[in-house]
């Protein structure tokens, strides 16, 4: 369990949702750079800090479920569980690179109890 893959291979997680029309959410982690933002209706609220926890479907890198700990630049600190409820495994081979993306069909929970829904994006660039 956890995001250990991070450290190991360039790679990226995109994580989007959508709670209804006045909240979503964009949160970005590209090696250990994180970011993103919230919005609520028209403002938008960096994503200062991220913690991903994820888990994987036995021994591949394909994503069931992912938790993060996100902290905005406005010192709110929330908790996004997110289960994948539809999954594409994908991959590339290119010059001698393998790349693996698993594109999630994700249901969130956000501070466990407002229900969302998004993609949940996982690329790992393999040498």
């Amino acid at each position: 369990m956890g995001a250990t893959l991070l450290a190991v291979h360039p790679s990226y997680r995109w994580i989007t949702g959508n709670y209804g029309d006045d909240l979503g959410m964009v949160i970005s982690v590209v090696g250990d750079h994180a970011g993103g933002c919230f919005h609520r209706g028209q403002e938008l609220i960096k994503i200062t800090d991220v913690k991903l926890d994820t888990v994987y479907e036995g021994p591949t890198n394909y994503h069931e479920s992912l938790k993060a700990v996100v902290t905005l630049e406005n010192g709110e600190v929330h908790t996004v569980e997110g289960k994948v409820k539809g999954f594409i495994p994908l991959r590339n081979r290119r010059s001698g690179m393998l790349t693996h993306i698993g594109e999630g069909m994700t249901e969130y929970t956000l501070d466990g109890t407002r229900v969302g829904y998004g993609l949940s994006e996982y690329l790992d660039q393999n040498s």
